[in-house]
């Protein structure tokens, strides 16, 4: 059996059209091996944009502002001739329901001495959830930043309750959602899939910009770039800018009253 299990393997890593990587099982902490295909625009070409099909394609983050280059480029419609464009403006009236703070000296992670950040980070935090009395939704991009600023936090004492998102935990969600005053630490799935109605959250901290972890499939694209300043331009940036409104829309679709938004860049 191992034999067989090592030939089919074997014959998967011939495979010039996929990119393999290994990545961590969040169900039980192992690690995995993946495998992804190299290009799916021309799979996407092939299958999907076919000249007899009409497709209408909707979502709140396919656009950077009025411009749709990322998406066109990830699914093969950059060419498209077809193609008809149309951004509809939000209705949330942020102008009038945010406040959106940038610290005067933001914290800046320091790789000889992460400590010193993570006591920085945490006394802005401290500050701001107590002027907001809780309501708060702090979005991490990682999970190992968000464990050392949930130390911190636990060492304050603050007078509300703190939750933490973890890895297998949706019933902090809910539990979330129904305590009053409530603290929620997250990352991963929630900077996309989850609404917070009312004034679950009447404060959103971003202690830094979303950009992807370099990974595989992100440095066989770099491979298609002339530099790397190139790439960042047309992919990384795009890219975060995207799951930066995703991670600000869900806290604004559902309701209409005033919160307090930090961007700590």
């Amino acid at each position: 059996r191992d034999r067989s299990v090592s030939r089919g393997l074997g014959d998967v890593y011939k495979r010039q059209d996929m990119i393999f990587y290994t990545a961590e099982d969040v169900s039980t902490g192992g690690a995995m091996l993946c495998a992804a295909a190299d290009d799916i625009t021309q799979r996407m070409k092939k299958i999907l944009w076919q000249p007899d099909q009409a497709f209408v394609l909707t979502s709140g983050t396919m656009a950077v502002g009025s411009d749709f280059r990322r998406f066109k480029t990830q699914t093969g419609l950059e060419k498209g001739h077809r193609v008809m464009e149309s951004v509809s403006p939000s209705p949330f009236d942020y102008r009038n329901n945010c406040l959106l703070y940038l610290p005067q000296i933001p914290p800046r992670q320091r790789v000889e001495d992460t400590d010193v950040y993570f006591n920085e980070l945490t006394a802005e935090l401290v500050g701001l959830i107590k002027a907001a009395t809780g309501h708060a939704l702090v979005l991490f991009t990682s999970y190992a930043a968000m464990s050392a600023v949930k130390e911190r936090l636990w060492e304050e004492s603050l007078p509300f309750p703190l939750l933490t998102l973890g890895r297998n935990a949706p019933h902090i969600i809910e539990q979330f959602r129904h305590t009053p005053g409530a603290v929620l630490l997250a990352t991963g799935a929630a900077w996309e899939g989850f609404d917070f109605p009312g004034d679950c959250v009447s404060l959103l901290i971003i202690p830094r910009l979303p950009f992807a972890y370099p990974d595989a499939r992100k440095e066989r694209e770099l491979e298609k770039y002339s530099s790397l300043h190139a790439f960042i331009r047309e992919v990384a940036v795009p890219e975060m800018q995207i799951k930066l409104r995703q991670g600000f829309g869900p806290v604004s679709y559902t309701h209409l009253r005033a919160h307090e938004t930090l961007s700590d860049l």
